[in-house]
């Protein structure tokens, strides 16, 4: 039998059994190996320096066979300058710092103009990688799911112009479903504020990924109140399309006033959170308000995560003030009905927390871990225990209290 009659499930579960390298090398085999292979090589676009390669990658994004393959763009620009680094020096001097020797010796050869756009492009040497990811990436129609990547980076108006066109109803915004965004605290307004005046455009939202991320630069209050306003009008703005959304922090901070004024989200069905625990992010009453936000949830919730600690590794951790707060155990009977216990889960079917060792307790073993299930989720199906050495006492307990 020639292998081009082989039926495609066949071909795919051959492949399962390869390496993913292996799929590349046979591209040339027939033309069902052919359009997996491209499947799998345009499936994701990096976007993270200016070179000769992403320049070409973007250029074949504007021929339909290709921008079609496109699902998820991933957008880390290493080429963006540092806040600290002085972005008003000399544009030769910019240059020879920030940019790639192709971006650099393009423009030496440039000769001046008297347009707006050339002038630009001296100020900032990352205008034309830029603007050519801006002209391609609205081909991109099947473009699902958009990661953003921005720590302690100085937001030129280039970069801002490029990545405020995607929500226009002529690029990727309509059809964006998952949006990641792992930043800083100050540069939440920045990145949320336009999502919101465009929130029409992205009607179709489901999923939304937050890691705020630590910076080598503090932040103020008025900061910090900037970011809690802007995530606030950004769930506002989606709380009619978000079904999926997961906070992660990396800082040491009172989570009061982040969970405090949070809308409830009426299609919420998975909530995700991973901050850090401790006496100082729990604020007393012992976490009212992160226990009053999942509340919010309760009807319509199924699939809950709680990690002690954020995506990223963080300098800070969390003490027993979780698990106290997830038994309520050893905590005072005031702050018990904010503890996780008291919270009534119906539709939750899937919960996944990580636990911790008690160990200021002598025989700690015999300390409970997880409340009684069957009171907060009577309909749980999956339960994901992770971080702690389970006993067969444990284990039995959690099993009877299912």
């Amino acid at each position: 039998m020639p292998t081009s009659d082989l039926p495609l499930e066949l071909w795919l579960e051959i492949l399962s059994y390869l390496p993913r390298s292996t799929l590349h090398k046979m591209i040339g085999i027939n033309r069902i190996l052919f359009e997996i292979a491209l499947d799998d090589i345009y499936e994701e676009v990096r976007f993270v320096c200016d070179d000769k390669d992403t320049r070409k990658t973007f250029k074949q994004l504007r021929h339909a066979d290709i921008s079609n393959r496109v699902r998820h763009l991933l957008i880390r620009p290493a080429f963006l300058p540092g806040l600290d680094e002085d972005v008003n020096a000399s544009s030769a001097t910019v240059q020879d710092r920030l940019s790639t020797t192709f971006t650099y010796m393009k423009n030496l050869r440039k000769l001046p103009s008297k347009t707006t756009i050339f002038d630009e492009s001296l100020r900032d040497p990352a205008y034309e990688i830029l603007d050519i990811a801006k002209r391609s990436i609205k081909f991109c129609q099947n473009l699902r799911e958009l990661t953003i990547i921005l720590r302690d980076h100085a937001l030129t108006l280039s970069f801002m112009s490029f990545l405020n066109s995607m929500w226009n109803s002529d690029s990727i915004g309509p059809n964006l479903q998952k949006l990641s965004l792992e930043t800083t605290l100050v540069k939440l307004p920045l990145l949320l504020n336009p999502l919101v005046k465009c929130s029409k455009q992205l009607s179709h939202l489901e999923t939304f990924d937050l890691n705020i991320a630590v910076s080598r630069f503090q932040h103020t209050l008025t900061e910090r109140d900037a970011a809690i306003h802007a995530l606030e009008s950004f769930l506002d703005a989606f709380n009619g399309t978000l079904t999926s959304l997961t906070i992660s922090f990396s800082l040491q901070m009172v989570l009061r006033p982040f969970f405090e004024f949070l809308p409830h989200l009426p299609k919420l069905k998975k909530l995700e959170l991973l901050v850090i625990f401790n006496v100082l992010t729990l604020d007393s009453p012992l976490g009212e308000h992160l226990a009053m936000f999942i509340a919010k949830h309760t009807e319509h919730l199924e699939h809950l995560v709680i990690k002690p600690h954020p995506r990223q590794v963080s300098l800070y951790a969390s003490d027993e003030t979780y698990s106290d707060w997830l038994s309520h155990d050893s905590i005072p009977d005031s702050a018990k009905g904010f503890a996780f216990p008291q919270l009534i889960l119906p539709k939750l079917r899937i919960l996944d927390v990580e636990l911790r060792e008690r160990y200021r307790f002598a025989g700690s073993q015999s300390r409970l871990l997880l409340p009684n299930l069957s009171g907060v989720a009577p309909k749980l199906t999956t339960l994901a225990l992770t971080n702690v050495p389970l006993s067969f006492s444990r284990i039995s307990h959690i099993i009877e209290n299912l």
